[in-house]
């Protein structure tokens, strides 16, 4: 269609709630676990100091099963989750880039004479509008 600009891909994605505790909460074989779980890795060098940081007792990387805190309980008790708080945040702009690079590339493809308009984004982290901004052409 002459008259189409560019396409969205994807409307109001579950950022905050969703994407976080799903990749700690993933099968194990899920890429989302694995690349949360190294980014972990790389800030905690253990799981012990993870738990120390995070005031969890998971046995081990793989035994992680989801976030901490809920949006609730980050609210309620800020201080008690300062340390899941800027991960998450980490988290969220690791999900985020990977997300809108791989539309970027496919858009980049698939349409290369049209603008890629990113997704809808309800309800997000300035984490993830960096990173929305990083690749698409209007966010």
């Amino acid at each position: 269609d002459p008259w189409c600009l560019g396409v969205f891909i994807d409307n109001e994605l579950g950022w905050y709630e969703d994407f976080v505790h799903n990749s700690l909460a993933g099968t194990l074989d899920m890429p989302a676990r694995a690349a949360v779980i190294n980014l972990l890795k790389e800030k905690y060098a253990t799981i012990d100091a993870l738990n120390a940081a995070w005031s969890t007792q998971h046995a081990s990387w793989d035994a992680l099963n989801g976030a901490p805190a809920t949006l609730e309980e980050l609210k309620e008790a800020p201080d008690e989750f300062k340390a899941y708080r800027e991960d998450r945040k980490a988290i969220e702009r690791l999900i985020g880039n990977r997300y809108y690079k791989v539309c970027h590339d496919m858009m980049r493809k698939v349409f290369p004479n049209h603008l890629y308009l990113g997704s809808r984004i309800h309800k997000a982290g300035p984490e993830v509008y960096e990173e929305a901004a990083r690749y698409s052409d209007v966010v």
